[in-house]
């Protein structure tokens, strides 16, 4: 039996995007992920309308299915720091310089993204000092990557090819069989007749 690879917890501190960029990270290959934690700062360039910040969670088909929003707007030219976290009650609370939000814990699969969103995004906007604690659940299978057709698969293993090179070879020897047996009917035939001859 393959050996299992038990969950664990890590934090990735990606590098910030471009000026102007929400972040975006994808569950990576065939491993899931639970969000436990994320945290970010923006700093926003003067002009434009307020931003609201948010996380936002989409399926591996790009449907969003949750919003962890934060109700607090931050004005053009600040810098504010943003919490989410799955242990926190429901709300949003001001925690020294940062806005402090919930959100539920949910385990991403595969190819799910998770988005820090800026409503009111303006060019010169810039997202920082990321930080995404994740609970890693690799795959139950360290040697064997997901099968999706079973069958198919137990088929490519069968090698057809000599099988029927097999039956062909067997299909030869039943005739040269099978024909010896006949020459050594019509062989005994014949000496039972010329036994008879003499005898008569």
């Amino acid at each position: 039996m393959s050996a299992q690879l038990e969950p664990y917890q890590d934090v990735l501190m990606p590098d910030p995007p471009g000026a102007g960029t929400e972040y975006t990270f994808t569950v990576p290959g065939d491993t899931r992920v639970v969000l436990v934690a994320a945290m970010c700062e923006l700093t926003t360039a003067a002009g434009g309308p307020q931003r609201y910040v948010s996380l936002q969670m989409f399926t591996w088909t790009g449907r969003r299915f949750l919003v962890a929003g934060t109700a607090a707007p931050q004005d053009p030219a600040s810098t504010s720091a943003y919490s989410w976290q799955s242990a926190a009650a429901a709300g949003v609370w001001a925690v020294d310089d940062a806005a402090l939000a919930g959100m539920p814990r949910l385990m991403l699969l595969p190819q799910c993204t998770v988005t820090i969103t800026v409503t009111g995004l303006q060019a010169g906007d810039q997202l920082s000092q990321i930080a995404l604690v994740r609970e890693m659940y690799p795959p139950r299978d360290v040697d064997a990557g997901a099968v999706a057709f079973p069958v198919l698969e137990a088929l490519q293993e069968l090698n057809v090819q000599a099988l029927t090179d097999e039956m062909h070879g067997l299909r030869e020897d039943v005739g040269t069989l099978v024909e010896a047996l006949g020459l050594t009917r019509a062989q005994s035939e014949r000496e039972r007749m010329q036994r008879l001859r003499m005898a008569g």
